[in-house]
């Protein structure tokens, strides 16, 4: 998040296949929705988090993210 400048309920929402991690570089995230916290008492199926559209944007829009060399290096690291 603070590489890339992205909110707490879109990173939640990030999958591996919205990256672009190219093997050096500047990569790309983009973004397609948002998962808020918003408690199971505010939610139809009573679970914590709801899926949404990306704020501020007309639904089905998109958001691409630059990610600057060093996160996309981190990205790209083995994990274990």
């Amino acid at each position: 998040m603070y590489y890339a400048g992205m909110r707490p309920a879109e990173v939640r929402n990030l999958r591996v296949t919205d990256l672009c991690l190219p093997s050096s570089g500047w990569g790309t995230a983009t973004l397609s929705g948002s998962a808020p916290d918003v408690g199971g008492d505010w939610t139809d199926d009573g679970g914590q988090y709801e899926t949404r559209g990306l704020k501020h944007r007309a639904e089905g829009t998109v958001r691409i993210v630059p990610l600057p060399p060093v996160l996309v290096a981190i990205l790209r690291a083995p994990t274990g």
